[in-house]
């Protein structure tokens, strides 16, 4: 999985995270039943508070496009 985020864009981390995934899922490169790393895993990956990953994959589980 290549998620990536620019802290440098006026968009907010976690909604480009989250709009990352969805495209990956709409756009089949993510296949039902994958496993999406762990919050602590992203937040370590890319040096970012944890709840700046959850708040993304809320979001994602909210729409019904992941379970958590």
């Amino acid at each position: 999985m290549n998620f990536s985020v620019d802290k440098s864009k006026k968009v907010p981390i976690y909604r480009q995270l989250a709009d990352t995934i969805r495209d990956e899922i709409i756009g089949g490169r993510l296949p039902l039943g994958t496993q999406l790393p762990t919050v602590r895993e992203l937040a370590k990956r890319f040096d970012l508070a944890q709840g700046t990953i959850k708040r993304a994959y809320d979001e994602l589980e909210n729409l019904g496009m992941i379970e958590m």
